[in-house]
């Protein structure tokens, strides 16, 4: 039990530390859950245990303003972070009837999460990722920002359905990959079929179909890639077809957990390979670089690809 304790300390330890950590601190967050499995579990819940906690305190009713005129001493009123992690995570322990029928689940830049519904669909939630689900109805999920994997469980009658602002992708039994961010929307099949909107352009894909669905007004536009390559971030592979540098560069700021820029005049530089994601994170982005006879320099915490100069060539 003292080992258990001491392992969901840590959890919480790490839980505060990456709210506001870098590239170096994600990486040591990875070493650390590579020592053992109880590790990520624990991790996993207390980020659960934090976020059902602060949505069942905003539920709750304001405290009334005390009856004495006396202001509160500053240094009363807040308690600090870590303080105040810990008590959510205690809340959650000690007052487990404070459910609301919506909650959310984020992971930080570079972090990975598997979630388990009750109906037996599986959701891989890449890092940088934000999606709301329902205890109430296992067959919704939205996705408000990032990627995610759903390996669905399919019902006839209770379609699986995942929202993406007003948008929906739609599952008719299958394995797939969606991706929201400024950019706009993208799916991709690995496995069976799913419907996008399927009360307007009701668009149907197939394994080894792709969507994408710019966030501008240009159209949707449907794609093929290899079915064994989708959702390959899961195992640390990224694959690339004439893709632009700029979506390269933000799956692997979401992947890799840091920030990523592209100079404009190369954005749309067009890659073809495989990104294999290694803890070395210096030597991923530069031998993307040397693949694209690009350069690539430090940026703040991040990296910046930018066009080589004449001298460096």
């Amino acid at each position: 039990m003292a080992a258990e304790d001491g392992i969901r300390a840590q959890a919480i330890a790490w839980r505060i530390r990456l709210a506001d950590g870098d590239a170096v601190a994600w990486e040591e967050f990875v070493a650390w859950l590579e020592q053992s499995p109880d590790h990520g579990r624990a991790y996993d819940r207390v980020a659960l245990g934090e976020a059902d906690a602060v949505q069942a305190l905003a539920a709750l009713p304001p405290i009334p303003a005390p009856a004495n005129d006396d202001a509160p001493r500053p240094g009363r009123r807040w308690v600090g972070f870590g303080a105040a992690a810990a008590a959510i995570v205690l809340v959650v322990v000690g007052a487990p009837m404070l459910r609301p029928g919506d909650y959310v689940i984020e992971t930080g830049p570079g972090e990975q999460r598997q979630i388990a519904l009750s109906d037996g669909t599986r959701i891989t939630l890449n890092g940088d990722t934000r999606i709301g689900l329902e205890r109430s109805n296992p067959r919704l999920a939205r996705l408000e920002t990032g990627e995610a994997q759903f390996a669905v469980v399919h019902d006839a009658d209770a379609p699986f359905r995942v929202q993406l602002g007003d948008a929906v992708v739609q599952d008719v039994g299958t394995v797939f990959d969606v991706v929201r961010d400024k950019a706009g929307n993208r799916v991709e099949v690995a496995q069976g079929q799913v419907r996008y909107n399927p009360g307007r352009e009701n668009v149907s894909l197939k394994a080894g179909q792709t969507l994408v669905d710019p966030a501008g007004d240009d159209p949707v536009r449907v794609g093929r890639r290899p079915p064994a390559s989708i959702g390959g971030w899961t195992s640390g592979r990224l694959s690339y077809d004439q893709e632009p540098l700029d979506r390269v560069a933000g799956d692997l700021a979401r992947t890799m957990g840091m920030p990523i820029a592209v100079a404009p005049e190369i954005a749309s530089l067009s890659f073809t390979g495989t990104i294999r994601i290694e803890r070395d994170r210096k030597r991923v982005v530069h031998r993307v670089a040397e693949l694209l006879d690009v350069s690539v320099r430090r940026n703040g915490s991040g990296w910046i690809f930018e066009p080589r100069t004449r001298e460096a060539r």
